[in-house]
């Protein structure tokens, strides 16, 4: 009885090792019905800098620099005039943008800066492979 015991733990333990599920009830990964719903599966080359600025009767128009790279060393990825709140631009992923804005009033010149590194990541989600890409958002707002 003792032996039969033994092989049942056993055959209990190795099965759970090797099973795609976990036995963690709050992993939400299950292999036998999986769900692909948060998952893209395609593998991102290029991704969408989001970028807040500040637009008001102060400073309705605006000139934004994105670089390439840090704002030192002056690689200039393009040039806008902007006059809204809000901006998207398509970039390559996996490199380091910087961006610039000079609001510029009758009295005043306030140039806002910040930088990030925009990069895919990926996750195994049972047999598949699901990208996200992170570090999308630029706040060039005032304060």
């Amino acid at each position: 009885m003792r032996k039969i015991l033994v092989i049942l733990v056993s055959s209990t333990l190795l099965f759970s090792m090797f099973s795609c599920s976990s036995w963690d009830v709050t992993s939400d990964e299950d292999c036998e019905y999986p769900d692909y719903s948060n998952c893209n599966t395609t593998e991102p080359f290029m991704g969408v800098l989001k970028i807040s600025l500040t637009n008001n009767e102060n400073f309705p128009k605006n000139t934004l620099t994105l670089y390439d790279g840090y704002i030192e060393d002056d690689i200039i990825y393009d040039t806008f005039t902007i006059n809204t709140d809000f901006r998207k631009i398509e970039v390559p992923i996996n490199r380091r943008y910087s961006a610039k804005v000079m609001y510029i009033s009758d009295t005043d010149t306030i140039i806002a800066v910040d930088g990030t590194k925009i990069v895919k990541n990926s996750r195994v989600n049972c047999d598949s492979i699901c990208w996200t890409v992170s570090g999308e958002t630029l706040d060039l707002t005032l304060k």
